[in-house]
């Protein structure tokens, strides 16, 4: 009579549990990661669409002899917003990652939506070269946004920004 070999298969549980540990760890790593890729992927958006605006304003300055804070004036080849609102100081246009807007005061900003009512906005003055304000500024919001400041200090190359004098966000500079 011949005995038959008892073959067991399957994981045992420390077997699996090692997997997903493994599993974890390689998760904690790469999902942030993919959030940095993300936001920066956004903010690259906002900067082109800002950059357009720019050189917009630009061209309806040398043709008008003033800045507009009305998007429809620009003639800029900018995606169809989903909304927008004016008010006073400034139109908004409403994207699904963000808004922008043109403010009366001679900037612009585009904010990109990041969580919980935390953004990074990019600001663009116009028609201040030759002085010394800033041309471009990265906006963290709110001022202790872990997430957003890491985007400006990220786009930046700066591991430090200042309170604006108007509050509520911190700037970092791009020069």
């Amino acid at each position: 009579m011949l005995k038959r070999k008892s073959c067991v298969k399957g994981f045992t549980l420390i077997e699996l549990l090692v997997v997903v540990l493994i599993i974890g760890i390689l998760a904690s790593i790469a999902v942030p990661q993919y959030q940095k890729a993300v936001d920066k992927s956004k903010y690259t958006q906002a900067m082109v669409l800002m950059d357009t605006i720019y050189k917009a304003q630009d061209v309806y300055f040398l043709a008008n002899g003033q800045y507009t804070f009305h998007w429809d004036e620009l003639g800029a080849d900018v995606p169809p917003p989903v909304s927008t609102t004016l008010n006073s100081e400034s139109e908004h246009y409403v994207y699904p990652w963000g808004s922008c807007y043109l403010h009366y005061t001679k900037y612009g900003v585009c904010y990109v939506k990041l969580k919980n009512g935390e953004s990074a906005g990019y600001k663009m003055h116009w028609g201040h070269k030759h002085t010394s304000q800033h041309l471009t500024q990265c906006w963290a919001k709110p001022t202790n946004s872990n997430r957003a400041n890491a985007v400006c200090q990220n786009v930046t190359n700066k591991s430090t920004g200042y309170v604006n004098s108007g509050g509520g966000f911190m700037a970092y500079s791009f020069d």
